[in-house]
């Protein structure tokens, strides 16, 4: 895990970089014995594009530092999707992680979707295929909420079940 936040006092002192929990809570130690009671985090750098999102996630520098701890490369997409489309909704990690371990999601567009579930359902004979659009059945499970798409680093996601 590789994360490093900086925290700004809002009371216009210097601000410093932390890259670790024990480094965080050092610091804010140290902020609060000068009197300082309020900052503003930012997050500098991560190994995971996807923490870059978790900025204005409302997350706390301590709860950046447990998600970083949780990502893994099977979660990361999945964790992106929450920060970044869903909304800022999350006090904790862990409850950010265990959503993202409940999103089913698939590499791919919402045509590559429907092509897969028309496959999936029905039997089609080859020379129907041509015939059915499966870019406008795409389309339409994802205007009707059925699944949402996003992009993430370079690939298209879809999530089959945006609503939980």
């Amino acid at each position: 895990m590789s994360l490093t936040l900086f925290l700004r006092p809002l009371d216009g002192s210097h601000g410093e970089t932390v890259e670790s929990a024990e480094e965080l809570e050092n610091l804010i130690t140290r902020f609060r014995e000068r009197g300082t009671e309020e900052w503003e985090t930012q997050i500098i750098d991560s190994e995971y594009t996807a923490l870059l999102s978790a900025e204005k996630s409302g997350l706390s520098g301590s709860e950046l530092f447990a998600l970083a701890d949780g990502i893994v490369p099977s979660n990361e997409a999945a964790i992106y999707y929450l920060l970044s489309e869903v909304g800022n909704r999350y006090d904790r990690a862990d409850d950010l992680i265990d959503e993202a371990d409940d999103l089913s999601i698939v590499e791919g567009t919402a045509e590559d979707y429907a092509e897969e579930m028309i496959d999936q359902i029905y039997d089609v004979p080859k020379g129907l295929r041509p015939y059915i659009d499966t870019r406008a059945f795409g389309r339409d499970l994802e205007m009707d909420g059925n699944i949402a798409v996003f992009e993430y680093d370079g690939q298209s996601y879809v999530v089959t079940n945006p609503h939980g």
